[in-house]
């Protein structure tokens, strides 16, 4: 295995389903164009249909339709080496072959954040892969902070949203949530000035 291959190329490899396809596309695109020397893969598994349950050429044929749609999306974004790669198996294991063999830095594998029975019934390709991979992996799932939250997080003050939206994110806070107070989890470790507010680093 060579190291020296590993230091002057980021490998970012994204697993692709039906569903979450165009989300994960877009999260890895956006991750491999912020690197100077990063390379994109995505890559689909596929399962064989049963004998007489349809045709495996058209099955194909659909997938790498689905593949370079991806591409296509991606492409707009991240300007770099961009691959598709089509597998046939079971997903887990060929998610990981693709990684082990392109020797990923980073995986990418999408989430339904199905729960209870669901997920017992079907199976989490997601948690299998994060806990057999050899690399970081990032699960992505769709953004929502309102009926995604538990009951004891609140959602974000749609006063803060405005505030940001108006000032293109130059501003973080609405007037109420500007002002110092306590938190029950403040780190008082952290030197005061530290801990009174955010501050943006770079817009």
């Amino acid at each position: 295995m060579s190291t020296q291959s590993q230091s002057d190329r980021f490998v970012v490899v994204a697993a692709l389903d039906g569903i979450l396809s165009v989300r994960v596309a877009l999260v890895a695109a956006r991750l491999a164009a912020d690197i100077a020397s990063g390379e994109l893969h995505f890559v689909h598994v596929m399962t064989l249909p049963p004998r007489g349950g349809g045709s495996t050429a058209f099955a194909v044929e659909d997938w790498r339709a689905r593949l370079q749609e991806a591409g296509a999306s991606a492409g707009a974004i991240h300007k770099g080496r961009l691959v598709g790669h089509l597998a046939v198996g079971d997903p887990c294991d060929e998610i990981l072959q693709v990684a082990a063999r392109l020797e990923a830095d980073i995986l990418l594998v999408g989430t339904h954040g199905r729960k209870g029975v669901d997920r017992l019934l079907l199976g989490s390709v997601a948690e299998r892969v994060v806990r057999r991979a050899s690399c970081p992996v990032l699960v992505v799932r769709e953004k929502d902070y309102h009926a995604g939250l538990p009951p004891e997080i609140e959602p974000p003050c749609a006063d803060c949203l405005d505030v940001r939206l108006a000032s293109k994110k130059g501003e973080m806070w609405c007037a109420r949530h500007s002002q110092r107070h306590p938190h029950g989890h403040a780190h008082y470790e952290i030197p005061e000035p530290f801990a009174l507010g955010s501050s943006i680093i770079r817009p």
